[in-house]
């Protein structure tokens, strides 16, 4: 994985760019994934990884993403 540190955006290898908003952990800070539009399906991928990663709770990962959308799915 390559940048995303510092609040600047990256690629995460998975075709997302990091928005920005970190989730901070004891292990690294990272990036989720923003979706901004166009097709959702290449964003899932994107936040699956970051949840397995985080090892971010089910009743966590609904607020998470709706917290990290705009723009609207085609």
């Amino acid at each position: 994985m390559s940048g995303g540190y510092g609040g600047k955006p990256s690629d995460d290898g998975c075709g997302c760019s990091a928005s920005g908003g970190s989730f901070l952990t004891k292990l690294a800070r990272l990036e989720f994934p923003m979706f901004a539009g166009g097709d959702p399906g290449s964003w899932f991928p994107c936040v699956e990884q970051f949840f397995e990663y985080q090892e971010v709770s089910e009743d966590q990962k609904v607020s998470l993403v709706a917290f990290h959308l705009e723009g609207e799915a085609n």
